[in-house]
């Protein structure tokens, strides 16, 4: 009894310390949300901030979060349907990774086997595991050492049987440096934005 009991109150504490430090670099919190059939993931964005989820805006289409849409001032990253090997999740290396996990319907489980990582996401519940790719396991060559051009790629799979789509249910997860990181987030945050102040647009006009 004393050992998970331990073990839950260290993690907690370490997650805790993870988010403040992602206003800083030196940490990264990523809410995940599983649906059948896709993992899809959000990123705080260039503002470090979360932006508000409505359950009146959510679908599983085009919008799992929640987000109001139309909000110009939502920089929020979405990374949707992570089924393909451009379209990821992404983590940078030698970063610790706090991941905030919840499911739209039923009970999935997220799991990356190659970085020890694997937690149920339930509805109703937004369960937290932590993380960190460390570079000296990720198998890199000398060359890839030295000039920092590289990307590792992993799949994510469902560990529970979520339905007659379980065995489809794949996706991937993408470590990279902490540069390259960086520039995809700022530019999908601002790429992001924009689509949203456009929308706003739109909706002010009609």
């Amino acid at each position: 009894f004393a050992v998970p009991l331990w073990n839950e109150v260290m993690s907690v504490e370490r997650i805790a310390k993870i988010k403040k430090a992602a206003a800083s670099d030196k940490g990264l919190e990523i809410h995940i949300l599983a649906k059948q059939f896709d993992w899809n993931a959000r990123y705080a964005g260039n503002d470090d901030k979360f932006a508000p989820q409505n359950i009146n805006f959510a679908n599983k289409v085009d919008n799992p979060f929640g987000l109001n849409q139309s909000d110009a001032n939502n920089d929020d990253v979405t990374v949707l349907s992570a089924r393909d090997k451009d379209n990821t999740i992404m983590v940078p290396v030698n970063t610790p990774v706090a991941l905030k996990i919840t499911s739209m319907d039923v009970i999935h489980s997220f799991k990356v086997l190659p970085l020890r990582v694997c937690k149920d996401a339930i509805p109703g519940l937004q369960l937290p595991i932590h993380f960190e790719a460390k570079k000296d396991y990720l198998g890199l060559t000398e060359k890839e050492k030295g000039t920092g051009d590289w990307e590792k790629i992993y799949p994510i799979t469902c560990a529970q049987l979520c339905g007659d789509g379980h065995g489809y249910m794949i996706g991937y997860l993408k470590v990279l440096p902490k540069d390259k990181f960086k520039a995809w987030l700022k530019e999908e945050s601002e790429k992001q934005r924009a689509k949203r102040g456009e929308a706003a647009t739109v909706v002010a006009k009609a």
